[in-house]
């Protein structure tokens, strides 16, 4: 397997009990959906060597990995400080986030309070997409969603809005 069609996953760590199991630190941690995993590759002095994987728990930052031929703590203890390579299939896709990146510096109008400033930023969670504006000396967050944006103007770099009702109040 040719190292540019895997990605660095995790480092071993250290044995886990006395049959072979191994303790590994992932890379990035609470990514991880993986539900079924047949092989990984373990970097031995630049070669990339494949394993099968028996059985695999995957815990929010770390994991324990049972590969096949490992079966002793001592098999176990000669791969500690290898790193661990998946087959980029594995890797989680970048999920999208429908192009509101460029809203940030676009000015903010409400359809029912006007102007309301200017979008310093745009952060992303797993539910959704949230804008982030100063108004009043306040930082306001406010979702970006097709209930909130009622048009964009990418030339005068405006989003008009609808804000949930009671929103701004619980800022101010």
């Amino acid at each position: 397997m040719s190292i540019s069609n895997t990605f660095h996953w995790a480092n071993l760590v250290k044995p886990h009990g006395f049959s072979g199991q191994i303790f590994l630190a992932l890379l990035e941690p609470g990514k991880w959906k993986i539900k079924k995993m047949s092989a990984v590759f373990i970097d031995f002095n630049g070669n990339l060597v494949p394993f099968f994987v028996e059985k695999i728990q995957l815990q929010s930052n770390s994991a324990i990995i049972k590969l096949e031929g490992v079966d002793t703590e001592d098999e176990a203890r000669k791969m500690i400080g290898k790193s661990m390579f998946l087959d980029n299939s594995y890797k989680p896709k970048k999920i999208s986030n429908h192009g509101f990146d460029e809203l940030s510096g676009f000015q903010v109008w409400d359809q029912n309070e006007g102007m309301l400033g200017i979008i310093t930023e745009i952060q992303e969670y797993p539910q959704q997409i949230i804008a982030v504006m100063s108004y009043k000396n306040q930082e306001i967050l406010f979702p970006l969603n097709e209930f909130t944006i009622l048009g964009v103007d990418k030339n005068k770099k405006v989003l008009e809005i609808k804000l949930p009702e009671g929103l701004l109040s619980v800022y101010l």
